[in-house]
């Protein structure tokens, strides 16, 4: 639903505000940082719940 009011309001078949249609259709380096976000909280969560056991699996 959502990638069809972008393609409408890219067409001009529908009209909102300016910061609607950014939300809709981000530009691409804010869904890449987005990403990152993401990425990185899943990385820091798991090095943080197991972050005692990784000596062990290193075998130190």
């Amino acid at each position: 639903m959502q990638r069809k009011l972008a393609t409408a309001l890219e067409q001009g078949l529908a009209t909102v505000q300016k910061e609607i249609e950014i939300t809709l259709n981000p530009p691409r380096f804010y869904q890449l940082i987005t990403y990152f976000g993401y990425a990185t909280g899943v990385v820091g969560t798991a090095i943080w719940g197991y972050g005692d056991m990784l000596p062990r699996l290193l075998g130190r």
